[in-house]
């Protein structure tokens, strides 16, 4: 008997907390004793670590945290009009233990394997982490209404000319066949049953473990039939016109996630409406409008020297009006954007610091879509009881700088 390993992670673990192996060995007396560890990534040896044992219990404390998150990042799945995998948004982990002694060290052969972990872009809060179940969030094929998909908004509003996204994360083959959409009028009588297939159902590579689904009304009825289950083919009316709300889950094999349902609201306002997208810590983008007041403002930046005024013509020094003395070389400007929200809930004060911690968001407009940083420093949680009525003001950066021209 060699290495044994004590503990490790949950099968799916948020890749931006700890990743905690704990192993031990019959050997740790041997002279120059060393854990060797190797960590494979997607299958892939990527690092080798040299080990001691710790000097409380000789155990081997290895943490894999900020080695598998090098190789995540999540795009945004802006255009995509089907269900797609993320496989640059999950990884597998294995962990592969040896030993190092001797008067003169020498490596020994492969002692023991760890189980595959599969390390997803989420990042929980210490209280959530200490308390965080795999079944929260992963889906299999005999869970009915147990695991939620990746958003902490179950309860969404949004408009009938808008887009969003949905993300699930699936624990094995065919525990996500659909994405299921049931529309609902006034009344609550459903008006519409549609089917989004999922093309990686039987999840035969790791980014399968990782899907989105357009869930906006624009973009769901933007989806063509070749991507709707034969017997739900609504093309351009997934989402009909007299819907009041509609909901959202995942279907497999005699299972579904917890329900996501969104609220069609159409609110009054004169000003230009700019709607969020953000990386959420679960791992999916989710999604906000700003529907009133915004302002923007142009930091400008300029750098000058000073030059004599003339200039020799021919063997004469002459001054003519057109002559500047204070000459700008470089002009730069940076824009900002300050905007509000309508009134908003209790719960969404909660879940829109999601918002001002997110590390990536992008501002879409009539004219576009834009990358932008969210500047604010501090963010407070707000109450009705508290403070009655209340919205959200935040200030945007826009990632890139305007340049002009040399004077």
């Amino acid at each position: 008997m060699a290495i044994t390993i004590l503990s490790s992670p949950l099968s799916y673990t948020p890749v931006y907390n700890d990743i905690n192996f704990v192993a031990s060995s019959t050997n740790v007396a041997q002279p120059n004793f060393n854990f060797i560890v190797d960590v494979k990534v997607n299958g892939s040896t990527v690092t080798r670590h040299r080990i001691p044992p710790n000097p409380t219990n000789n155990y081997c404390l290895f943490n894999a945290k900020r080695i598998v998150e090098n190789y995540l990042t999540q795009p945004f799945a802006y255009s995509n009009l089907d269900v797609r995998s993320h496989s640059s948004s999950i990884a597998s982990l294995v962990l592969e233990f040896r030993e190092e002694y001797g008067t003169t060290p020498a490596i020994g052969a492969l002692s023991a394997t760890s189980s595959t972990i599969y390390c997803w872009i989420a990042s929980l809060d210490a209280p959530e982490f200490v308390d965080y179940v795999v079944t929260k969030y992963r889906l299999m094929t005999s869970e009915i209404g147990v695991s939620q998909l990746l958003t902490n908004n179950a309860t969404p509003n949004i408009k009938y000319s808008e887009k969003a996204w949905i993300y699930a994360l699936v624990g094995e083959a065919y525990a996500v066949s659909t994405f299921e959409i049931r529309a609902y009028n006034s009344a609550g009588t459903q008006i519409q049953l549609t089917r989004v297939l999922n093309s990686y159902s039987a999840v035969t590579s790791v980014g399968h473990r990782m899907l989105s689904c357009p869930s906006g009304p624009e973009n769901l009825n933007d989806i063509l039939n070749a991507q709707l289950d034969a017997t739900t083919q609504n093309q351009g009316n997934i989402i009909p016109s007299n819907t009041s709300y509609y909901t959202i889950q995942t279907r497999g094999n005699s299972a579904g996630s917890i329900l996501t349902t969104y609220n069609i609201i159409d609110p009054c306002t004169k000003y230009e409406s700019i709607r969020i997208h953000f990386l959420n810590k679960l791992g999916g983008f989710d999604s906000f409008t700003f529907d009133l007041l915004s302002r923007e403002n142009n930091a400008i930046e300029r750098k000058k020297y000073k030059r004599n005024l003339g200039a020799f013509s021919g063997s004469s020094y002459v001054y003519n009006d057109l002559q500047r003395s204070n000459i700008i070389y470089d002009t730069q400007v940076n824009e900002t954007l300050v905007i509000n929200s309508n009134w908003i809930t209790d719960a969404e004060s909660v879940w829109l610091e999601e918002l001002l911690t997110s590390p990536i968001t992008y501002m879409e407009t009539s004219q576009g879509i834009e990358v932008v940083n969210v500047t604010d420093s501090a963010y407070e949680v707000k109450k009705r009881v508290n403070d009655k009525l209340f919205n959200l003001t935040i200030t945007l950066e826009k990632t890139y700088t305007k340049t002009r021209q040399r004077g």
